[in-house]
C-alpha cells in the first residue's frame, strides 16, 4: 500500500508540473508589464518556485548519458540522474518501482486491462505462464538497447529521446492530453492539426501499453534503457532481498506477485539486478520468509543458498544463446541508424528553431525530443517536426509562423529544456536573438501588386516592439511634367534586416487576415526564412552584444576621416 501511495503521489506531481506549472494559457498581461510585456515569462517563474518543469526528465539517466556522450561535454541534466542512480545504491531500482510516472501508468493500464479481461472472459491471466514468448529471456533486450543507445552516442547520434521512458511519456501527454487542455482554455479551433510524427509517437506509446498483455510491465522489465542502467547498479547495491530457506515452503506466491519478474520459479532465488524493492513479495509471503536488509554479498551465505542461485546447465546455455542473438541483432540494427543519421542526413527545409537554440549540429545531439518546449509555448507556435523533414529531425521543435508567431513576452522554451538544446536566456536577450528574417513577396503583397494598401504586418511588428518593418510608397503615378501625382500609389512594407529577428508575428497576421478571412491570398505575403545568414545560433555569449556589434562595426575597420571631409574643397 505504501508503494502504491508513493507511485500515485509521483504521478500527480508529474501531472501538476505538466498541466499547471508548464501551462501558459491562463496568464494575461498586467498593467505593470504594459510597456515591456513579460506575462508569460513571469507566469512560469511564479509557478516554478517549488520544482522545475523538467525535473523528471533530468532524473532519466539514459537522457543524461547520451546527451553527455554525444556532445562530449558535461550536461547539467546529469546531476538529477546521478542523484537517482545514487539512491538506487541503497534501494535497487527504486525509481522504477516507486517514482517513474510511466511505470505507474503501465501499472494502471495493466490493472484496467486485467480487470476487463476477467470480466469478459471470466478467467484469470497467468502472470508467468510457460511456453511461447514467455520462454524467451526478454529481460536482456534492455541491455542491448542500452548498448545501442550508448554506441550511437559515441558516434554523435542521440537516440535516447526515442526510447527513454520520461521523454516517451512527456510526448504522449503533449500530443494526446495537451490539446484537450488547449481546447478547454481557448477552443478547439486553436488546436494545431497533428502530423504523421505525432501519430508515430502515440503509436509507440500505445504499443508499450499493449505489451502488458504479454506480462505485467513488459516495457519496464525488458525494454527500458533507463531501467537497464538502474539494474546494473544492483550489482553494487548496499541493501537487497533475503529469503530464509528454512521458512520458505515453495508456495510460489512471491513469483506471481513480483511485477518485475525478478524471482525464479523455484521462489528462492532473486535476480539482484531485476528486483525493484517493491516489497510486494514480502507482503504476500504467508510464512514471513522474505525480508530486506544488507546485501547478502557483504555477509556469509549458506552453501545451500549459493547452489540454488546457480542456473542449471541447459538453462545457462539457453540464456547465453539468447543474449548473443539479441546482441547481434542490436549491433546490426544500429548500423543503418548511424548511416542514415551521420552519412545520409540532410538539413531540414527552412526549419525555424526556437530562440536560443544552439548550432544545428549540436542541437540534434542535445535534443531528446521530449516535447517539453512544445508544451510551454503559448499559442502552439512551436510544433513537432514530422517525417517530411527527415527522421533526423523527427519530433524536434520548429516555429510554425503560419500558425502563430513567437511571443515577445515569452522565453519558456529555453527554461524548460532539460539538456540546454535551447538556451535559457532572459527576455532582453531573447528579443535580440534572430531566428530568421521576414521577406516580402513582391508578387503577392497587396500594395506591391497594386491591389490596395495594407499595413497589417507593420502594425503587428510595432505592437511587438521590434519596429522592423517600415513603409515605402510604390506604384506612384507621374504627371506630364514628371512630377508624382499626390495620393497615387500605395504604402508598401519594407523589412529592416538589422532589426528583424524572425518572430513570425507578421506572417501569422497576414495569413489570418489576407489569406484566411478575406481570401485574397493562398498564403502569407510575408514569410520568415531561416538560414545561416538569417539566424543567430550561439553556444555561449550574448545575442544583444552580437546585435550591437553588427549595428556598430569596429571603428578600426573604417578609413580615418576628418570632421569636414564630407565638404567640397572650396568650402573647407
Amino acid at each position: 500500500m505504501f508503494r502504491r501511495i508513493l507511485q500515485l503521489l509521483f504521478l500527480i506531481l508529474f501531472a501538476c508540473l505538466f498541466f499547471y506549472v508548464c501551462c501558459p494559457y491562463p496568464t494575461e498581461p498586467t498593467q505593470e508589464s504594459k510597456d515591456f510585456p513579460s506575462h508569460y515569462a513571469d507566469g512560469l517563474t511564479k509557478k516554478e518556485r517549488f520544482m522545475p518543469v523538467e525535473a523528471f526528465l533530468m532524473m532519466d539517466p539514459s537522457v543524461a548519458l547520451t546527451a553527455s556522450i554525444a556532445e562530449r561535454r558535461w550536461n547539467p541534466s546529469a546531476v538529477g540522474a546521478i542523484l537517482a542512480v545514487a539512491i538506487c545504491l541503497l534501494i535497487p531500482r527504486v525509481f522504477c518501482g516507486y517514482a517513474c510516472p510511466l511505470g505507474t501508468v503501465l501499472d494502471i493500464s495493466d490493472k484496467i486491462r486485467s480487470s476487463t479481461f476477467q470480466a469478459v472472459f471470466n478467467r484469470r491471466k497467468t502472470r508467468h505462464p510457460t511456453g511461447g514468448l514467455h520462454k524467451i529471456q526478454w529481460r536482456y533486450v534492455k541491455y542491448v538497447l542500452l548498448g545501442v543507445v550508448t554506441l550511437s552516442a559515441v558516434f554523435g547520434v542521440s537516440l535516447a529521446g526515442y526510447i527513454a521512458p520520461i521523454p516517451i511519456l512527456t510526448r504522449a501527454f503533449v500530443f494526446l492530453l495537451a490539446p484537450v487542455q488547449t481546447a478547454y482554455y481557448r477552443g478547439l479551433y486553436q488546436v494545431p492539426a497533428p502530423n504523421v510524427g505525432v501519430y508515430v509517437s502515440l503509436g509507440i506509446f500505445v504499443v508499450i501499453l499493449l505489451l502488458g498483455a504479454v506480462h505485467h510491465r513488459f516495457w519496464c522489465r525488458n525494454l527500458c534503457p533507463s531501467g537497464a542502467i538502474f539494474s546494473l547498479v544492483g550489482y553494487i547495491r548496499i541493501f537487497g532481498k533475503k529469503v530464509d530457506t528454512q521458512k520458505c515452503n515453495g508456495c510460489s506466491r512471491c513469483v506471481s506477485s513480483c511485477n518485475f519478474g525478478a524471482i525464479s520459479p523455484q521462489a528462492i532465488t532473486t535476480s539482484p539486478i531485476e528486483c525493484a524493492s517493491c516489497l510486494q513479495c514480502q507482503a504476500d509471503c504467508p510464512k514471513g520468509a522474505v525480508s530486506f536488509g544488507r546485501n547478502d554479498r557483504l555477509s556469509k551465505r549458506s552453501e545451500d543458498y549459493d547452489s540454488k542461485m546457480k542456473p542449471s546447465q541447459p538453462e545457462g546455455r539457453r540464456r547465453f544463446f539468447q543474449v548473443t542473438l539479441f546482441g547481434a541483432a542490436g549491433l546490426l540494427g544500429v548500423i543503418p541508424i548511424l548511416w542514415s543519421r551521420i552519412v545520409a542526413a540532410k538539413p531540414g527545409d527552412n526549419l525555424i528553431r526556437p530562440p536560443g537554440s544552439v548550432p544545428e549540429e549540436i542541437f540534434l545531439k542535445r535534443c531528446v525530443r521530449c516535447g517539453e518546449c512544445l508544451r510551454a509555448c503559448p499559442n502552439d507556435a512551436l510544433q513537432p517536426c514530422g517525417l517530411e523533414f527527415g527522421e533526423n529531425n523527427l519530433w524536434t521543435p520548429r516555429l510554425v509562423a503560419d500558425w502563430s508567431g513567437c511571443e515577445p513576452s515569452c522565453n519558456n522554451c529555453g527554461r524548460v529544456c532539460p539538456t540546454e538544446a535551447i538556451r535559457a536566456i532572459p527576455l532582453e536577450e531573447k528579443r535580440a536573438c534572430r531566428i530568421g528574417l521576414a521577406v516580402v513577396n513582391l508578387k503577392t503583397c497587396l500594395p506591391y501588386a497594386g491591389r490596395e494598401e495594407c499595413q497589417i504586418c507593420v502594425d503587428e511588428c510595432h505592437k511587438a516592439g521590434y519596429d522592423a518593418i517600415e513603409f515605402m510608397r510604390v506604384g506612384t503615378k507621374i504627371d506630364e511634367n514628371g512630377e508624382p501625382l499626390e495620393g497615387s500609389g500605395y504604402l508598401a512594407p519594407v523589412v529592416l534586416a538589422d532589426k528583424c529577428i524572425g518572430c513570425g508575428l507578421c506572417q501569422t497576421r497576414c495569413r489570418a487576415i489576407n489569406a484566411v478571412q478575406k481570401g485574397y491570398l493562398s498564403e502569407s505575403a510575408i514569410q520568415v526564412i531561416a538560414g545561416d545568414s538569417n539566424e543567430d545560433r550561439l553556444l555561449t555569449g550574448s545575442y544583444r552584444e552580437l546585435r550591437d556589434k553588427k549595428e556598430k562595426p569596429d571603428d578600426t575597420s573604417l578609413p580615418e576621416t576628418k570632421e569636414d571631409d564630407y565638404l567640397p574643397d572650396f568650402l573647407k
